[in-house]
């Protein structure tokens, strides 16, 4: 599968989108985050290696809409095998990039809302 999935501030989440092959969820995703500019600020591109087009086209897209890219998390098997053992992924393997990338937005965000 080759799409990636954004996750905006707050917990709200933002459907996946996915590669040009299914264009109306794009357009999905824009109406999306249109209608909800107001209440998105910041945004997390999950699986964004999975195409590197369309990451730096949801950037360029969110970016424009005044929404902060708060980071980047890469497509890693690590998440379903931790998912398999019942465990999170710094459970499983803390030290891995997917949790470097997880700590490291999770940090931008606590920043952010003044948590830490």
């Amino acid at each position: 599968m080759n799409s990636v999935t954004v996750a905006a501030a707050a917990w709200r989440f933002v459907p996946r989108v996915p590669s040009r092959k299914r264009a109306g969820n794009w357009e999905s995703f824009k109406e999306v985050i249109s209608t909800a500019s107001n209440s998105f600020t910041e945004i997390c591109v999950n699986k964004f290696d999975l195409n590197l087009g369309l990451t730096r086209e949801i950037e360029n897209y969110v970016e424009k809409k005044g929404i902060i890219c708060l980071g980047h998390i890469p497509f890693d098997p690590i998440f379903t095998k931790a998912m398999i053992k019942v465990q999170t992924v710094f459970e499983y393997n803390g030290q891995s990039a997917v949790g470097e990338a997880l700590r490291g937005t999770w940090q931008r965000l606590a920043e952010k809302l003044e948590l830490g």
